[in-house]
């Protein structure tokens, strides 16, 4: 029943995140673009919205709380690439102010009631913001406890890890996004075009944050291995435990 809702989640943000933008000409060959029935390239997707949201979300799946800052997320290391535009600006999510078409500010709380959000400049026939409030998420305490008791043998004693629970969350975070990927152009993408693409929160430079060395995605020790996980060729980042083992619990 869950993944239903996650599939839902993910359908609902393509739309509330997507269509409001569709009115600005973006640029050419922009990875968030699609091509309309016209043969003209619209934006569907403004990747770093995207990578703001999804990053906000994994910082939660760990830490079990919100962060009060975009600096929180970039600081535990689950995105490690800059953000830009789709016109190339850079985009800093603390800065307070919305500078530019599509620029992204997020506008962190402590109250329950009152969750935080991201904010966008659009252009719809005229500038206007577009607020998109978080909603509570899962972490992954709460997934683990959710497990049956032999899938969560393993899992329960990572719990107080804070560098596995990290991992796992990035893990999350780049499935969600190549989510998205497929999304736009209908086809999930291969993990290699995938990973030094706009989409990826990681690329080969990025630090694993339990080994504290460069992430291998070859299926070693406590690092990522990439499978092919349905006849349609979707390819999806799995956990290698200490023994290189992949865990297949947390499949999407």
């Amino acid at each position: 029943m869950r993944s239903i809702f996650n599939i839902l989640f993910l359908i609902i943000c393509f739309f509330s995140i997507a269509l409001p933008a569709f009115a600005k000409e973006p640029p050419a060959g922009y990875p968030g673009n699609y091509v309309n029935r016209d043969g003209q390239e619209v934006l569907g997707m403004n990747i770093a919205l995207l990578l703001v949201q999804e990053g906000v979300y994994a910082y939660h799946y760990a830490m079990g709380e919100w962060p009060a800052s975009w600096a929180d997320v970039v600081d535990a290391g689950f995105c490690q690439v800059d953000l830009v535009s789709p016109e190339g600006q850079s985009i800093n999510p603390d800065d307070g102010n919305i500078d530019f078409t599509w620029d992204v500010v997020y506008v962190p709380s402590n109250d329950y009631y009152d969750p935080p959000k991201n904010v966008t400049l659009i252009d719809k026939g005229g500038p206007s913001t577009s607020l998109q409030p978080y909603v509570e998420n899962n972490t992954f305490q709460e997934v683990v406890a959710g497990l049956s008791p032999d899938d969560a043998e393993h899992y329960v004693g990572l719990i107080n890890n804070v560098d596995w629970r990290k991992l796992a969350a990035i893990r999350r975070y780049c499935n969600r996004m190549m989510m998205y990927d497929q999304m736009i152009h209908g086809a999930w993408p291969e993990w290699s075009d995938f990973y030094e693409s706009a989409w990826s929160p990681i690329d080969s430079k990025s630090i694993n944050p339990l080994t504290n060395m460069q992430f291998r995605i070859d299926g070693s020790p406590n690092d990522f291995a990439i499978m092919t996980v349905n006849q349609q060729g979707r390819q999806s980042v799995q956990l290698t435990d200490s023994n290189g083992e992949v865990s297949l619990v947390f499949a999407p």
